[in-house]
């Protein structure tokens, strides 16, 4: 126990400010252990749609399962926050005043010295280059803190402006006030997390890739209509790094331009389109994908590997739990039909927070197509695996023991793939 289980508590509390939900309801507190345990929450913009992206990412952040992918401390939050603002296209303005504060201000350092800040706390964000009157808060509120959200409607200096408030509504006084129901909640939430959470992951800033803990995991589903994902079997899995994202066009030019090795047939001169850089990159074979990993000093996963960093141990049927939901992934649900940039889909990570392993595009394995042992599948040679559904397949592609069979030269428009490294 660290510091970052202040961060997700923060978090907890950010939503609910936001939202005006609570991350999770159940009707018992186990139920909602449960859920703050193994469950990522809805993603803010669903409830409220004018919180911009920027601040939602930021916060799923803080709420993260995994304690290393947390924001270390609450200046680091703070600071996430106010950038997550400003690219946002939002100005912090004191309320009464017009002069936008500049970045790095409205949070002073001293905020958090564990002394008490008696500076300004009427604090009001507005979009960027428009005009608005300044909403007056009442004597008794000064403690509160108060953001606004400001978006156009309509055209013209003349538009109209809707502003989304979120009050704290706690002063001093009533924040240090803790009941006993409060904490005995809070210690049941620690000692169930402590029971079923025992594992984490670590992701390496400089490659992105994060660590996938080894250990046993159920792998198929003995419901699915295809033989293939039958039977259900349990498999031990050596710990192993993974990529978080999907390769990028980005991150294959380099390796092309580094080797002169061919570039994707639709790409023009040897380069991606114009802003696709951070898009996955499609239309590579499983021996591209192979040249790529070699070069990069990594493989291919094994289907195993794949499965578990999507699954982990609780056998859900997609990344992020066992309901389907087109806003977690990129699939022909979302009516998108096209990749979008990786990372698009906070609310769809695994429990490892591994993104992107549920739709945008279909991602080749290292593995050649076997029959699980004991399975009545038909016997193919000469196929490889390819996992994780795209944008053009439907929902069932995208659940994580759904397996797609192609021979190691097929090419399309929906296919990609990451990478893995071994972690001994």
């Amino acid at each position: 126990m660290d510091a970052r289980s202040d961060i997700y508590s923060l978090g907890v509390i950010l939503y609910e400010m936001l939202t005006g939900e609570v991350p999770f309801r159940a009707t018992s507190p186990m139920g909602i252990a449960h859920k703050h345990i193994f469950e990522t929450p809805r993603p803010p913009h669903q409830l409220r749609s004018e919180i911009p992206l920027q601040l939602e990412e930021v916060l799923l952040r803080a709420l993260s399962k995994v304690p290393e992918l947390r924001q270390s401390s609450a200046p680091e939050l703070a600071s996430q926050l106010e950038r997550a603002l400003y690219s946002a296209g939002l100005q912090v303005k004191r309320l009464g005043s017009s002069e936008p504060l500049s970045p790095h201000s409205s949070f002073p350092a001293s905020d958090f010295s564990g002394e008490p800040y008696h500076g300004p706390s009427d604090l009001v964000l507005e979009e960027s280059g428009q005009q608005g009157g300044v909403e007056s808060i009442s004597a008794d509120e000064k403690t509160t803190i108060v953001s606004s959200f400001s978006k156009k409607k309509g055209a013209g200096s003349g538009a109209s402006m809707k502003r989304l408030f979120i009050w704290g509504g706690l002063s001093r006084r009533r924040i240090s006030i803790i009941s006993l129901s409060g904490i005995i909640a809070l210690m049941l939430i620690v000692v169930v997390w402590l029971v079923f959470f025992k594992f984490r992951s670590a992701e390496t800033a400089s490659s992105k890739m994060i660590l996938i803990p080894g250990g046993k995991f159920v792998m198929g589903n003995n419901s699915a209509l295809d033989e293939a994902e039958k039977p259900e079997h349990e498999v031990t899995v050596k710990s192993f790094y993974i990529d978080r994202y999907e390769v990028t066009n980005q991150q294959y030019y380099e390796f092309i331009r580094g080797t002169s090795y061919p570039a994707p047939p639709h790409w023009d001169n040897r380069k991606f389109q114009e802003g696709q850089e951070n898009h996955p990159v499609v239309n590579v074979s499983w021996h591209d994908a192979q040249e790529y990993t070699r070069w990069a000093g990594k493989r291919l996963p094994s289907e195993e590997e794949w499965e578990y960093a999507a699954r982990g141990r609780d056998r859900r049927l997609y990344p992020w739990g066992n309901d389907f939901s087109p806003t977690n992934a990129n699939t022909k649900e979302s009516g998108i039909n096209s990749t979008q940039p990786v990372g698009s889909y906070p609310a769809g990570a695994s429990m490892f927070n591994v993104l992107d392993l549920a739709g945008n595009v279909m991602e080749w394995t290292a593995s050649v197509y076997q029959p699980y042992p004991n399975s009545n599948a038909q016997v193919l040679e000469d196929f490889v695996v390819l996992r994780g559904g795209g944008f053009n397949k439907e929902q069932t592609e995208a659940r994580v023991t759904s397996r797609s069979l192609q021979k190691p030269d097929f090419v399309r428009n929906y296919v990609g793939f990451r990478c893995v490294k071994d972690a001994e």
